[in-house]
């Protein structure tokens, strides 16, 4: 676990691949442990009980009735880690895992809480109109949105497939992404299916609350192929001072994990203002902890559950966007994540040495 300290020995060094590379295999290692309780203590909310059927454009929807916070609703905050897991103490004393499953360093741990006190994301599955409510008070009253005098909340809606809100405890989606040309294109799409109908888009619903919202589409277990996260590095390039991220896709799990971490990335990965910088090891750990999806994590290649490609996917993706986001000539050199990849000399490098530690022949 050394290399998860900030003060790790050539950690710091731009372009240091091989460490890189070094950390996914101590995440990999030291996470297996932390897996059955890799939603512990996250606000895990109820997507619901089924609710009416409606039928629109000859297409049914079945209902969702939600009355609480959203399914994995989870805050960022140092607190957590600090209140719950004891990460900031001289001792690990917390009763939910066994000690020897947590770092033993303090430097380590140190690793675990750097940078998250100016840290304002959060991240959830759908939610309702009720559960946006709940999401939003949860919000403003965290210490995180205070301390850093946080003005406006934008709501960040990942899912490229239909969902709309009814009243203000329903909701409907679907899996089944929507063909558009361009966000406005998916949303002019939207308004005309549900044209004469109850059923609202998020959007107008976020913004009738008083708050901000953007559509940033990805097609769901797409985020890590190819440039499909072009849309999300864009986003991220356009950001308010002081406004606090609220990431969801349909679950709260792949998309948002993603997003989440690289959002973590962007902030933490490279020396600024808040003075740190974090291993990727450390940034996945601490999502984990925080109730996200373990994205970087492989299963058994020889288990037929798909998990395994799948993750395979996200590692190499996150491992290559934390790269993107801290060398100078990547995400501050103001180059798009499409170039980036495209001229990247090392990236194939990294990808070879990825796919051999995930035990990939392909």
């Amino acid at each position: 676990l050394k290399s998860l300290s900030p003060e790790g020995e050539g950690f710091n060094q731009l372009g240091d691949y091989k460490r890189i590379i070094a950390a996914g295999i101590i995440l990999a290692l030291n996470t297996l442990c932390l897996t059955d309780i890799q939603t512990a203590d996250a606000s895990s909310g109820s997507s619901g009980p089924t609710g009416p059927v409606y039928t629109v454009a000859g297409q049914q929807w079945e209902a969702v009735v939600q009355k609480e916070t959203p399914v994995i609703f989870r805050m960022v905050t140092r607190e957590y880690l600090s209140d719950t897991w004891k990460l900031n103490e001289n001792k690990v004393t917390t009763d939910k895992v066994d000690e020897a499953s947590l770092p033993s360093r303090q430097a380590d741990r140190h690793a675990l809480v750097a940078g998250l006190e100016n840290l304002c994301i959060s991240g959830s599955g759908q939610f309702s109109k009720a559960g946006l409510k709940l999401l939003i008070e949860q919000i403003k009253g965290s210490e995180t949105y205070q301390r850093n005098n946080c003005t406006n909340i934008c709501i960040v809606d990942l899912r490229e497939e239909n969902h709309f809100l009814i009243g203000d405890h329903e909701y409907v989606h679907t899996r089944d992404s929507v063909k558009g040309e361009s966000v406005e294109q998916l949303i002019d799409n939207q308004k005309k299916l549900i044209n004469g109908t109850n059923f609202r888009l998020e959007g107008d619903v976020v913004r009738e609350l008083g708050f901000e919202y953007a559509l940033v589409p990805i097609k769901d277990n797409a985020i890590a192929q190819g440039n499909r996260a072009e849309p999300l590095i864009n986003f991220f390039r356009t950001l308010k001072s002081h406004t606090w991220l609220h990431f969801h896709c349909r679950i709260g799990q792949g998309r948002t994990t993603a997003a989440m971490e690289i959002y973590d990335m962007l902030k933490n990965s490279m020396p600024g203002k808040w003075g740190s910088v974090v291993p990727l090891s450390a940034i996945s750990i601490r999502h984990l902890l925080f109730g996200g999806y373990p994205l970087m994590i492989l299963q058994s290649k020889d288990k037929d559950d798909g998990l395994y490609h799948y993750q395979k996917d996200y590692g190499l993706f996150l491992a290559t966007a934390y790269i993107f986001l801290k060398e100078p000539k990547g995400f501050s050199s103001g180059i798009s994540w499409t170039e980036w990849l495209k001229s990247n000399p090392r990236k194939g490098d990294l990808e070879r040495k990825y796919r051999l530690m995930a035990g990939c022949s392909e």
